[in-house]
């Protein structure tokens, strides 16, 4: 049996940090191509100006002449005419499509500011091929932008991946808070998918400090197995290809971790 068979409508994850370097789109790139290969139709959304996933999976964002920033900005009348997501998405080549992004999605911080509904705009982008995918997987922007907003607005599921060596439940607490006023104001049916520990390194006093914060956490968050900290991850971005095809022990364990949750999100699809 399929997961289509369990699901009503699209699930949409976003995968999401205030803080930079913490392997959100390392997570979103794993976990899109382990759960297309459970057959699991997924597209994954590079919703960050960046466009680091785009270029992961070889895509120039400055020779792209459409990214997901032109469907977004059509809402706001740039261009006149509305445009739909179906428009941008591409094959990769790998078993999951991609939204690729550009640096002008940063305009829609600005331009969508004065808009009546601008936090619904992905929402709505989204709706436009919820037929065609089982789960859409989002990368989200380092800040808490509009962008963001849009992105936690537009999700069943917040994944949070967490670098041990710079824990700081200062900036946690911060985020959580965001997402605590989404679903209030926003988003009623948002729910925390988990923390999922990154670059662990269990000789690192840093990491053991922040394991133990992460241990209070339990009681309130779903803490996902560590991703260990591996050289594999920068030779996976350099070939564009997923941890879990790099031939060393250490790339294996990691790709394990992402397994992981990807059966987990899979689980939840069937409750």
């Amino acid at each position: 049996m399929t997961v289509r068979c369990y699901l009503k409508y699209m699930i949409t994850i976003s995968v999401v940090n205030r803080k930079g370097g913490v392997g959100k789109t390392t997570t979103v790139f794993n976990l899109s191509y382990i759960l297309s290969k459970k057959g699991v139709k997924t597209l994954a959304v590079d919703f960050d100006p960046q466009a680091s996933l785009t270029s992961i999976l070889g895509f120039d964002p400055e020779e792209l002449e459409i990214g997901i920033d032109v469907p977004i900005l059509s809402e706001a009348g740039i261009p006149q005419d509305k445009i739909s997501l179906k428009d941008v998405i591409v094959k990769t080549n790998m078993d999951f499509d991609l939204a690729p992004s550009r640096d002008q999605l940063e305009l829609a911080n600005i331009i969508l500011t004065s808009k009546i509904g601008r936090e619904l705009v992905l929402k709505k982008k989204l709706n436009e091929v919820a037929d065609d995918y089982d789960i859409a997987v989002i990368d989200c922007q380092t800040s808490i932008s509009l962008l963001t907003i849009n992105a936690l607005a537009a999700s069943d599921y917040v994944l949070i991946p967490v670098e041990l060596a710079y824990l700081s439940m200062q900036g946690f607490n911060v985020l959580m808070n965001i997402i605590l006023e989404v679903k209030q104001n926003v988003n009623p049916n948002l729910k925390i998918l988990g923390i999922l520990p990154t670059k662990y390194d269990s000789r690192l006093t840093t990491v053991k400090k922040a394991m133990s914060i992460l241990d209070k956490l339990k009681e309130h968050y779903y803490i996902f197995p560590p991703v260990k900290k591996t050289v594999a991850f920068d030779k996976s971005v350099e070939e564009g290809r997923p941890v879990f095809l790099m031939d060393s022990k250490a790339a294996e364990d990691a790709g394990k971790a992402y397994e992981f949750v990807a059966n987990k999100i899979i689980e939840v699809i069937k409750e």
